[in-house]
């Protein structure tokens, strides 16, 4: 809802919570007991461009031995 550097989400909350149970849903729907997730904001490689907004997310899937990531970087 906050946005970025430079801008805000531009709907409501309603819609940043539809945004976000849709992510979740497609990832593992609501078997949230099945899932940890693990996060760090250090640029841990040369893809990142060492700001304020670099992020990592791992999420593990126990019940289906599933791994996924989400990386997430900008420079202007």
């Amino acid at each position: 809802m906050s946005g970025g550097a430079y801008g805000q989400f531009k709907g409501t909350g309603e819609q940043a919570m539809e945004l976000g149970r849709a992510f979740t849903d497609d990832l593992f729907g609501d078997r949230f007991e099945d899932i940890q997730v693990f996060r760090c904001f250090k640029p841990w490689s040369e893809w990142f461009s060492d700001i304020a907004w670099d992020g990592t997310w791992v999420g593990v899937d126990k019940r289906e031995c599933r791994v996924w990531t989400l990386l997430q970087t900008d420079s202007d």
